[in-house]
């Protein structure tokens, strides 16, 4: 499979075609299909651009602030378990905040969390409260 086109080999063709060069000479000279030259022909006609379109596939959920901060607190706790860092994440900003009740619950549960009483038992009760309600299914965190 032939690698992708760059932007200056695009705009190379877009040159050669404006130049009066064929769509078939182009896609010779380049050795790719006619239909991609002339896709991208039709592309600088109609957007101006050369650029490929953003991809179709899912959204990424956690910003890159939220990934350093992630990252940063697993660097600066050597030991902590993937528990801990995944509850610290959760009380990042963050991108779609739960509603109502999911609130409440996970920041009283952040709150005996952080007085340092029985981490363990609070760790599992948030995760239950995470799969009752369900909030984790949207982010692609494993708490269990």
């Amino acid at each position: 499979m032939p690698r992708q086109l760059s932007e200056v080999e695009k705009a190379q063709i877009v040159s050669r075609i404006e130049e009066g060069w064929s769509i078939r000479a182009v896609a010779q000279l380049y050795n790719r299909n006619k239909k991609t030259i002339l896709k991208i022909k039709q592309r600088w006609e109609q957007e101006d651009s050369l650029k490929r379109k953003i991809g179709s596939g899912r959204r990424k959920l956690t910003n890159p602030e939220q990934d350093a901060a992630f990252l940063g607190y697993l660097r600066n706790n050597p030991f902590a378990t993937v528990r801990d860092a995944v509850l610290i994440q959760h009380f990042l900003p963050p991108n779609r905040p739960p509603a109502g009740d999911c609130m409440r619950k996970s920041i009283q549960l952040f709150e005996e969390y952080k007085t340092g009483l029985d981490k363990c038992l609070i760790l599992s009760k948030f995760a239950k409260h995470l799969k009752q309600s369900r909030h984790y299914c949207h982010r692609q965190w494993s708490i269990t």
